[in-house]
């Protein structure tokens, strides 16, 4: 950032990796409406190794568990690692504290 001896401020540079929660917050926002935090839970993990993002897909699909817009709740896949690292991020959302560790306990086989 950038401070002008007028007091502007000019932004120089932007982050546009997935570490904070911005995109956490736009999923909610546009999936389940502007007050998600108070409807719903949101519960993100890194997953362990998957061989593809089509191969996770095809999982969360055969174990029920992906998101459904309809219903609100599911599994989304917000970063996909798996041509780098063999890894993606997932968030479990749902409409009660305790389904959204449940959905991911089944998703882990817990």
């Amino acid at each position: 950032m950038i401070l002008t001896p007028a007091g502007e401020m000019f932004f120089s540079e932007f982050s546009g990796g997935l570490g904070g929660t911005t995109h956490l917050h736009l999923i909610g926002s546009r999936f389940l409406g502007p007050d998600y935090g108070t409807s719903h839970t949101m519960l993100t993990r890194n997953s362990g190794e998957v061989p593809s993002l089509e191969a996770a897909r095809a999982h969360l699909l055969a174990l029920g568990l992906a998101f459904d817009p309809a219903t609100g709740s599911g599994v989304l896949v917000t970063y996909d690692r798996t041509r780098r690292s063999g890894t993606l991020e997932c968030c479990a959302v749902a409409d009660t504290p305790e389904a959204a560790p449940a959905m991911e306990d089944a998703l882990s086989g817990s």
